[in-house]
């Protein structure tokens, strides 16, 4: 019986561990992404700019002497940050992995801050 236990276990554990590697994989197979650090100005995507009608963070960067728009992925990291720029926008600095779809840039957060 403790044998067959055993067994589940390690099944489950190795399925586990495929799953994140799956995963990895599919991120280190966009070549387009890098993680990078920026600063700029965070603000809402609603409330700040008015160009949706639901809530987003969008970090505006200078790239190459150009205000460039980075619309943050809705992550745990972003959702935290949100209340901070909804209503106002506020100097931040945002670390993260960016990629460029089709027209604009797209950034996943791991790192958010006030400046």
């Amino acid at each position: 019986m403790q044998m067959k236990k055993n067994l589940v276990t390690w099944v489950i554990l190795t399925g586990l561990a495929m799953g994140s590697g799956v995963r990895a994989a599919v991120v280190d197979v966009d070549a387009g992404s890098k993680v990078i650090t920026l600063k700029g100005r965070a603000t809402c995507l609603k409330n700040g700019l008015k160009e949706d009608d639901y809530c987003k963070t969008v970090l505006i960067a200078d790239k190459g002497g150009v205000p460039t728009k980075y619309y943050i992925v809705h992550n745990e990291v972003a959702k935290r940050f949100h209340p901070e720029v909804c209503a106002d926008t506020k100097p931040a600095k945002v670390t993260g992995l960016v990629r460029k779809v089709l027209d604009r840039y797209e950034l996943t957060p791991t790192r958010m801050t006030l400046e």
